[in-house]
């Protein structure tokens, strides 16, 4: 009975999100209130790998609202400012109820909010953003997670008594993206990020393949630049492959806080990440869907010969 109302609650809560989505859109048509953008993503993260039945399940959620600051059409430049409230759900694949020594991840969750400023101009793209959040039972996750899991019918988790403490932290974030090069229905771009604060620090490079009817970087889904002008029918529609080289510093969900010294289980991470992700995207008139799925060798010291398997799905529209 527990279940049945969840997926209930579950359900009409999402509708509920979308027609308060749709009341929004028309106050910004009565207002005559133009170019902005709000895009509803919704994510399930799974993985498996040897000695695990798939019980890696991270879940993620992300709101996030876009506003066109600047646009010269002749020049193929925008400004887009970004907002965006997102949580994170992280949970071990290997572990026994009683035994926290035998996790091979912490049990952790974020709840964060994301400023960016985004920048492009011809083949160029700059992504600058600035994080707030908390990692910890106060980010929600738990509850969260035990949701997901009634919904799906699926076991419910023992041990977030375990999970990583209270924390506050701030990172500052620099994105860029540069195409190479585009032959008809093909273009080559090189990617490059960096991360640095007491929630993540990292370093990011890798090349985006695109194939297929696609827009230039300043107006497409792919870059979340398709805000503006945009014209009826189908814009783009193509596939995508991008392999990536990640070095990992510190990671607040799998180390604790910088100043935490109160959890009871902690790891070390990876050096080097190998991902490789893969998807297609597609752009209608003011709706735009991209569906993902990224494979990626551990983050996690802990995690032993595992691949991590990730899909991820985002639905975005555009109120005229």
């Amino acid at each position: 009975m527990t279940s049945n109302k969840s997926i209930v609650v579950f359900i009409y809560g999402h509708i509920l999100f979308l027609l308060v989505l749709s009341g929004f859109s028309t106050l910004l048509k009565a207002q005559e209130y133009k170019g902005h953008y709000l895009s509803y993503p919704w994510s399930i993260e799974l993985g498996a790998g040897s000695g695990t039945p798939g019980r890696y399940f991270t879940n993620s959620f992300h709101l996030k609202i876009s506003h066109l600051f600047d646009q010269k059409i002749h020049k193929r430049s925008k400004i887009i400012g970004q907002f965006e409230v997102s949580q994170k759900i992280y949970v071990p694949g290997i572990y026994f109820k009683t035994d926290p020594d035998s996790f091979d991840r912490p049990f952790a969750g974020s709840l964060y909010f994301t400023a960016s400023r985004t920048a492009v101009r011809n083949r160029f793209l700059y992504r600058t953003s600035l994080q707030l959040g908390v990692v910890g039972p106060a980010s929600k996750a738990q509850g969260m997670h035990n949701l997901v899991k009634k919904v799906f019918r699926v076991e419910k988790f023992d041990g977030w008594e375990y999970q990583i403490k209270n924390n506050i932290g701030a990172n500052a974030v620099g994105e860029l993206l540069y195409s190479i090069n585009v032959y008809r229905f093909m273009e080559m771009l090189a990617e490059g990020k960096v991360s640095l604060g007491t929630l993540q620090t990292s370093l990011s490079a890798g090349a985006v393949f695109r194939i297929g009817r696609f827009l230039p970087l300043y107006e497409t889904v792919f870059c979340q630049t398709d805000i503006g002008k945009r014209p009826r029918g189908l814009s783009e529609i193509f596939l995508f492959f991008a392999p990536r080289l990640h070095a990992q510093f510190y990671d607040a969900t799998v180390q604790g806080g910088m100043f935490d010294n109160k959890s009871e289980f902690t790891s070390d991470l990876k050096p080097l990440v190998l991902s490789l992700e893969s998807g297609m995207a597609l752009s209608i008139s003011s709706v735009s869907l991209k569906l993902m799925l990224q494979a990626e060798t551990e983050r996690v010291d802990l995690q032993q010969r595992n691949r991590h398997f990730f899909v991820h799905f985002v639905f975005s529209y555009f109120f005229h």
